[in-house]
């Protein structure tokens, strides 16, 4: 998208979103700014005139079934963030799934259970329940109870906002069966707009680095590209070694401890890497800032050459990335 898409567009909506971006660009983390943008969340959704009647209604044709509508009402032109209202009507629930981006959710209308759940040991493990009630509402912070399902519990539909840093209803995240555990690709969509591709379709290639210290290097990328964890396996007492998928945006990447019995090299064992990594992001210079300060190594600038404004660090496990973006973009 070329520009900001308010679907909802009332200067209440506008004003807080502008204070998001602010929140946003001027917090430490993910969770530092959720705590910044809680003042102005809580005056939404006690707020009864910003939310049109008609975001407010049920889809008969829901991707979620139960006749569940999810309503976009403000989108990003790069689609980091987006807010939309969740309406599930009388006794139906969500499937169990996740997120993948954190945020805040609140309840605005109706009431609702929440039950949240961990992926452990191969299953799917329950670790909380709630009963929500209007006003009440809660940070997303993956992987930290990302996966969940809610039901309305009202004789009325219940009716949840969601401030999160992803195009929620158009990425491909995940759905879970709840006897058996098993994962499996879902799309949300919206009642409201399209999504312009269809990740079903779609190939991808998403790079795996060896490392030594997976777990290490996990917090790492986090903290210095804002990665979100989408899956892992390991990394427990009686399971040391980790392997792990990470996304910054919609791009994904793998990281495991390195493994010789399989061929699996970390460039400390290589004495150097075989792969470059390139992230192309808005703004390099705050990028390449940004992991500097999670403990990159500069190896040269940011400066302009060859059509591109581009630095490159190495990370803490010898992994060469180049952090930049076209001119032309």
């Amino acid at each position: 998208m070329d520009s900001d898409e308010f679907v909802v567009d009332t200067p209440v909506v506008r004003e807080f979103v502008a204070d998001v971006r602010a929140a946003i660009e001027s917090a430490t983390s993910p969770e530092a700014a959720c705590d910044a943008i809680r003042p102005g969340f809580a005056r939404l959704l006690t707020d009864p005139e910003w939310l049109p009647e008609r975001f407010q209604a049920p889809n008969p044709e829901s991707g979620m079934g139960g006749g569940i509508g999810q309503w976009l009402l403000f989108r990003a032109s790069d689609r980091s963030l987006t807010l939309f209202a969740l309406v599930v009507p009388p006794g139906s629930e969500t499937p169990i799934h996740d997120h993948l981006a954190w945020g805040l959710v609140g309840l605005y209308r109706g009431t609702q259970d929440e039950e949240v759940y961990a992926e452990r040991d191969g299953g799917l493990e329950l670790v909380d329940r709630r009963a929500l009630e209007p006003g009440d509402f809660y940070a997303l912070l993956p992987p930290r109870d990302d996966i969940h399902r809610v039901r309305t519990t009202s004789a009325e539909t219940s009716v949840s906002i969601h401030l999160l840093t992803n195009d929620i209803g158009c990425v491909a995240r995940h759905t879970w069966d709840p006897e058996s555990g098993e994962r499996l690709p879902f799309r949300s969509g919206y009642v409201n707009t399209d999504c312009q591709e269809d990740p079903s379709r779609a190939s991808t290639v998403a790079p795996q680095l060896s490392v030594r210290r997976g777990r290490e290097a996990v917090e790492f990328y986090k903290a210095a590209f804002g990665a979100a964890e989408r899956h892992r396996v390991g990394g427990t007492r009686d399971n040391p070694e980790v392997v792990a998928e990470l996304a910054v945006g919609d791009a994904t990447f793998w990281v495991a401890d390195e493994s010789p019995e399989h061929a699996n090299y970390s460039p400390e064992t290589l004495g150097g890497g075989t792969v470059r990594m390139l992230l192309v992001v808005d703004d390099p210079d705050a990028a390449v800032e940004r992991a500097k300060a999670a403990g990159a190594r500069e190896v040269y600038p940011v400066a302009e050459e060859h059509g591109w404004r581009l630095g490159r660090v190495e990370d803490p496990f010898g992994h060469h990335w180049e952090v930049g973006r076209p001119l032309t973009r």
